[in-house]
């Protein structure tokens, strides 16, 4: 008896076992028996003792069947993740304690989704596949870097394929203008974290016009949205203006806006900065400040906008405007790194300031660094041969903040108290020097843990900050240049700056910490989200698409704004202009989800990213609109014609429809061949293919209408240009019975297009597709860069070692 409960218990264990090892191979909760029985054929007589002993047994053995899938199905819920899994092996005491802590370190968050995802996807179809959130981010962020790594990543592990990753970034509504799906999101958060900061900067771009197959016109133009034309519908736009909101006490910011732009005007910005509070406003935000750089244009804006500054002192500026819908005060606060790097830059470029405390040379900061050098040590600071010729790295803010830094006055002031050689007068430059450090100290507090000047503003240090801070911006008002006071005259931007900012602050954090103000329950306030670094980061992980591209086009700017807009773990490199302080991710806060799309499969079927490139380059002799050119045109469209027949015969199934697109053997005249087929044969060694008289009258005729519509291709930012062309294509030929006479395709239901106007339809849009790619690519090489400098100056750097290497190796072989 001992012996048979021994082995029905093995044998149960072994059967769970069994299952065991398929769990995590598994891809859904089995719903068969484990054991089936099959019936036999022949009725059953229940009163035979044997028989009713089997049935007996099949009882038994369907109550042990029904308890083992209860089992099973109860450990599926519970080894749903790799820790669940360690624990189970764990409690069979198949694995230590150690060995659990070190894989639990190991796989712990992204690579434990990535092992869980192997398990989950291993033995399912593409199409079955599911995803995690992480998974998603993860796959994400890589195709964002570099689309060659994820495809190598592709080929190790399973993850979405490219196509799902385009689908989810063509998800998002993220044409120029205001970003309506991210301010909707930003009005379901809670009401104290809507207090924010309105911060914009311009982005250069490059100057290219592409054609855009999916709206069916050039791209590259001045855009500012809602078909709005504010500054020409010809002007090729230069740069783009981004709009960012920063949260006060939150962990958020987010783009809400970006316009293609070409030079803004201050009118214009103005008028998009009045459109960004009233929609801010539609949604509950309330935004306290508008950060930005000391541009004329910006400092144009606000005093549009209703800011007073202009050769003014501390308590005379009005530093603020009125919300245009709620009245409120919304202040200016102008970015502290740009001001920073401009008070580096006028004591630079002039060499020597006067203040009530004696002259300010930049030659006693140069003479420190001679001085570190020889000893081959520094005293205590960062000065380097970077920090004095600071004119190849201007853009660097840790440049300027370090070379007028409190570590350089203390630096020269130990030099002048131990008698150093040229440093007796430097009480004026070590003045100078801590006054920026400070002010930029008090302006940049980025944690509430920060001591000093670092420290946010709060009710209690708020009186305590004032004393100190407002007598510096006092002394930024007595500095002279050339006996005129520096405020005065064109080197002021960095003093008005920093006086702006200062009182804005000081003013915002009053109101706050106000009685009328008290349900915000702010303890502290932190200068640094009234900070432009914010979307200079932005700026870095749109130049980061694709390893690096300082120099995206509208396309490219485009889909980066959109997958940001994603949730994401895109972040900034540390070598930009300014650096990552905090661990917060940019944008990512729109779900993934799948393009809703409706598609033709006569019309877009065919990939349009299949253009042959050679045939591109050979549609350079269509874009020469000289008459004279006639028949060598026709002969380069006809060519072209073949090309196109041997894509979208790929994707009907219409034979009649095929046979129609080819030339008829009948066609053949070898007394009187057409002028437009010479080329074609000239070249056909037995591979081309020759179009019918029909296809080639419906491209030509595609082409005559391009030039019309176009103004003989001066004109190309033309709304709806693809649409306009084809409809006046199927207008003339659809009831033409010359086009097409053989075919013969009867329509199988009455709702379903005729086959010929199918056919107009795909041949004018395939060629319009090769035609203005071509065009947009030529344009853009000869009229917009003839003579790229980038391109030049690039190759200058990355080969001027290489040429010093070889001039010394060719003196050497004299000797």
């Amino acid at each position: 008896m001992l012996y048979s409960s021994f082995y029905d218990t093995c044998v149960i264990d072994e059967k769970i076992s069994s299952v065991e090892i398929q769990l995590l191979t598994t891809p859904s909760k089995s719903k068969r028996p484990l054991y089936v029985i099959k019936t036999p054929k022949k009725k059953l007589n229940l009163r035979s003792p044997s028989k009713i002993d089997l049935k007996s047994k099949i009882k038994i053995l369907y109550r042990e069947n029904k308890t083992l899938k209860q089992k099973i199905r109860r450990q599926k819920n519970t080894i749903c993740n790799i820790k669940d899994l360690l624990k189970e092996l764990k409690d069979k005491k198949l694995i230590e304690t150690d060995s659990e802590m070190l894989l639990l370190n190991k796989f712990d968050g992204l690579p434990q989704e990535i092992v869980s995802n192997m398990l989950k996807n291993k033995n399912k179809n593409a199409t079955n596949r599911r995803y995690s959130k992480i998974i998603k981010e993860f796959a994400l962020t890589l195709y964002f870097y570099s689309p060659k790594a994820y495809e190598y990543a592709r080929s190790v592990l399973i993850l979405p394929h490219q196509k799902s990753i385009r689908n989810w970034t063509s998800s998002v509504d993220g044409e120029p203008g205001f970003l309506k799906e991210v301010l909707d999101s930003l009005g379901t958060l809670d009401h104290i974290d809507k207090h924010c900061n309105l911060t914009f900067d311009a982005m250069s771009i490059k100057k290219q016009v592409l054609w855009s197959v999916k709206e069916g016109k050039f791209i590259g133009f001045c855009d500012l949205g809602n078909e709005l034309d504010l500054e020409g519908t010809e002007t090729v736009a230069t740069e783009v203006l981004v709009f960012m909101l920063v949260s006060l006490n939150g962990k958020w910011k987010l783009p809400i806006g970006y316009f293609f732009l070409n030079k803004i005007t201050a009118v214009t910005q103005a008028e998009l900065i009045k459109t960004a509070l009233t929609l801010t406003d539609n949604v509950g935000l309330t935004v306290w400040g508008i950060t930005c750089d000391g541009a004329y244009s910006n400092l144009a804006t606000m005093k549009i906008l209703g800011c007073e500054f202009e050769n003014q002192k501390y308590d005379d500026i009005k530093c603020w405007f009125n919300h245009p819908v709620n009245n409120s005060k919304v202040y200016f606060i102008p970015d502290a790194c740009h001001n920073l790097k401009l008070a580096r830059n006028t004591l630079g470029n002039c060499k020597t300031l006067e203040s009530d405390n004696g002259y300010i040379r930049w030659e006693h900061i140069y003479k420190l660094q001679e001085v570190q050098n020889e000893l081959t040590f520094k005293f205590r600071n960062k000065l380097s041969a970077s920090h004095i010729n600071w004119q190849n790295n201007k853009m660097k803010v840790k440049f300027a903040a370090q070379t007028l830094s409190s570590s350089t006055a203390d630096a020269l002031e130990f030099l002048k108290k131990i008698n150093f050689p040229n440093f007796y007068n430097v009480d004026a430059t070590v003045q100078y020097c801590r006054a920026i450090d400070k002010i930029f100290d008090f302006l940049n507090s980025k944690s509430c843990f920060s001591k000093g000047f670092k420290s946010p503003i709060s009710k209690n240090n708020i009186d305590v900050l004032k004393s100190i801070i407002l007598p510096l911006v006092d002394y930024l008002y007595t500095l002279k240049y050339n006996d005129n006071l520096l405020h005065k005259s064109n080197k002021k931007t960095f003093i008005i700056g920093f006086t702006i900012a200062v009182k804005s602050l000081f003013s915002i954090a009053e109101t706050i910490f106000s009685r009328q103000f008290t349900s915000m329950n702010f303890s502290y306030i932190l200068t640094y989200k009234f900070s432009q670094d914010h979307l200079e980061l932005l700026f870095g992980q749109i130049r980061q698409r694709l390893g690096s591209n300082n120099n995206p086009n509208v396309v490219q700017f485009k889909t980066a704004i959109k997958q940001i807009l994603l949730k994401n773990f895109i972040k900034c490199k540390s070598n930009g202009n300014c650096n990552t302080f905090d661990d917060d991710i940019t944008g990512g806060i729109l779900d993934f989800k799948w393009s809703k799309k409706v598609v033709d499969v006569y019309e877009d079927n065919f990939s349009q990213n299949q253009d042959d490139e050679e045939l591109i380059n050979r549609m350079s002799l269509l874009n020469n609109v000289s008459t004279d050119m006639k028949e060598a045109k026709e002969n380069i469209i006809y060519y072209i014609l073949g090309y196109i027949i041997k894509q979208i015969i790929k994707i009907l199934d219409c034979e009649s429809c095929k046979q129609c697109l080819f030339k008829d053997v009948t066609d053949h005249d070898y007394c009187n061949v057409q002028l437009y087929t010479q080329f074609t044969e000239f070249k056909n060694n037995g591979g081309l293919i020759s179009g019918s008289e029909s296809a080639y009258k419906i491209i030509r005729e595609a082409e005559n209408y391009l030039i019309i519509f176009t103004s003989n291709l001066k004109t190309l930012n033309v709304q709806n240009l693809e649409t306009k062309i084809l409809y006046n294509c199927i207008n003339k030929f659809s009831l033409n019975t010359s086009i097409f006479p053989s075919l013969n395709c009867p329509n199988i239901t009455i709702l379903e297009k005729p086959h010929k106007i199918t056919l107009i339809t795909i041949l004018v849009k395939k060629f319009l597709s090769i035609r203005l790619k071509s065009y947009g690519k030529m344009f853009s090489c000869n009229y917009l860069n003839p003579d790229s400098k980038r391109h030049k100056l690039n190759k200058i750097v990355l080969f001027s070692h290489h040429e010093q290497v070889n001039s010394e190796l060719d003196v050497n072989s004299e000797y």
